[in-house]
Parts: C-alpha cells; structure tokens; sequence
C-alpha cells in the first residue's frame, strides 16, 4: 500500500491506487495529474477487475481496459472512456489494491481556457461594439 501511494506521488501519469475491502471503496490516493473523483463508500462495481476479486476468479496477470465509470464518478465523462486497472487480490485482509491508469482523455468538458475564448468577442474591442462599460455609456441611453 504504502509503494502504491509513493508511485502515485512521483509518477507523472494520471493514477490512482484505490484500496477495496468487503465489497467497499475504502480510500484512493490519486497523482498530482489525477483530476477525477473516486468515491469513498460505494460497492465495487461489476465491471471492475476488482470486482472479479471478491467473486472468486481469476484475474490478469496484467492491465486491462475497463469502463472509466466503473470507478470514476463524473457527469462529463465520454461514452466510451475507459482506464486501465490491475488488481491485486490481499484475502488475509478480506480486501484488494488496484491501480487505476488513465491513458487517454476520459472526460469532455470545457477548459477554463475555452470559456475565457468564448465570452471574447474581437468587435468588443472596436468602436462598433454593440454593449460599453457602464462608466462609458451616454446616460442618455438609459
């Protein structure tokens, strides 16, 4: 566990390592670049490989592609987003870690950027513009 929270402090890849037990999300600690919500409390889902952990089977030896939404909570994510999980079962502990590693863009939701970019209108910045500051309208106008 204590590896796990290490890497995901020093790896500059968007990850997560999570820690599940009797059935439960139990805590995650994500990387400086993982800006995603995995919610603390709520039963593994059943697309997880985790999930596969607490029903008896077997398990990859290596990474495998999942739904995001099987553990990221979001209402921006895309349709087919998807992140990479390997799970390791600890039975001693009625529990299991697994590494949550997003590869490629999972969410489609405007910038900050893009709102700045939008709310600019070049003519705002000619005298044709159609709306002045309040200290610059005719008071006529009003």
């Amino acid at each position: 566990m204590a590896a796990g929270r290490k890497f995901c402090d020093v790896a500059p890849q968007a990850c997560a390592i999570v820690w599940s037990s009797q059935r439960k999300i139990r805590w995650f600690h994500g990387s400086p670049t993982f800006a995603h919500f995995i919610e603390v409390g709520n039963e593994i889902n059943v697309d997880s490989v985790a999930y596969r952990t607490y029903e008896g089977k077997p398990l990859p030896g290596e990474m495998e592609e999942v739904p995001a939404e099987a553990w990221i909570k979001s209402s921006w994510l895309k349709e087919d987003a998807a992140v990479s999980e390997q799970t390791v079962p600890m039975p001693s502990y009625d529990g299991c870690l697994s590494l949550i590693w997003v590869r490629r863009p999972i969410e489609d939701r405007t910038t900050a950027e893009d709102e700045l970019l939008r709310e600019l209108n070049p003519d705002d910045f000619t005298l044709r513009r159609k709306r002045w500051p309040r200290q610059f309208r005719d008071p006529s106008d009003d």
